[in-house]
């Protein structure tokens, strides 16, 4: 402090001048920095996750408009409208499975996997079932109770 006194008052200016500069130029370096990480988080946003979001709504609605295809094809009785209805429903399941691919290399986090690997059981859980149940309808037989008791838990899960 003894150092401070011995000085002239010009350089006690310009010296507190340069700290009050510094200040001001470090925190316009935090401001820029922060200003650049909001527009990141901005653009990720707008980009990557509203993508994402997108796939997911699609991916929903090709599994629900399965679902009500193959509700439809078990309750009906003409051989042609269902031949029809299952060319529809394995044209969609296509769909709905590049559409998870997309998903899936677009989801990063462990929890997201995670999330992917559960639906995708569940998916198996409802695929085999639901091709048995077709081949015996397809038959001739009646699956319309098997189908609201075993396919449509299911399908909701």
């Amino acid at each position: 402090m003894n150092g401070l006194r011995t000085l002239k008052i010009g350089q006690r200016l310009g010296l507190a001048f340069s700290v009050v500069l510094l200040i001001v130029v470090v925190s316009a370096a935090i401001g820029v920095w922060r200003l650049k990480e909001s527009n990141d988080a901005t653009q990720r946003l707008g980009t990557v996750d509203k993508e994402r979001q997108e796939l997911a709504i699609r991916w929903r609605q090709t599994i629900d408009s399965n679902w009500i295809r193959t509700e439809a094809a078990m309750l009906d009785t003409d051989p042609g409208r269902i031949a029809r209805m299952q060319a529809d429903i394995e044209k969609t399941s296509q769909l709905t499975l590049s559409i998870r691919e997309k998903l899936l290399q677009m989801v990063r986090t462990d929890v997201g996997k995670q999330l992917m690997q559960d639906i995708d059981a569940k998916r198996e859980a409802y695929r085999t079932p639901r091709g048995a149940l077709l081949k015996r309808h397809r038959g001739g037989e009646d699956v319309s109770v098997e189908l609201e008791r075993t396919l449509r838990p299911l399908a909701d899960a």
